[in-house]
């Protein structure tokens, strides 16, 4: 597979599945991690959204800030 895009589709929904079947196992320490790590996420795109040096006007900055926040957490791949 070398498209990134159908790669990144792919990933998601195998990670759904995934998901999924060890929630249906009751596998409570797997599921809490990925809850962890997406709270971790949201926490981290709200610091960056409720900044106080947010220049409304700057989307496109606030948008690569937000971009860069995917990145960073491993949930985009160039």
């Amino acid at each position: 597979m070398n498209d990134p895009t159908a790669k990144q589709i792919y990933a998601k929904a195998i990670g759904e599945l995934a998901l999924s079947y060890l929630e249906s196992f009751g596998c409570p320490a797997i599921t809490n991690l990925a809850e962890s790590r997406a709270l971790t996420v949201i926490s981290k795109i709200k610091g960056i959204l409720d900044a106080e040096d947010l220049d409304e006007s700057d989307s496109y900055g606030n948008i690569m800030a937000l971009v860069a926040e995917f990145y960073s957490q491993g949930f985009c791949s160039e």
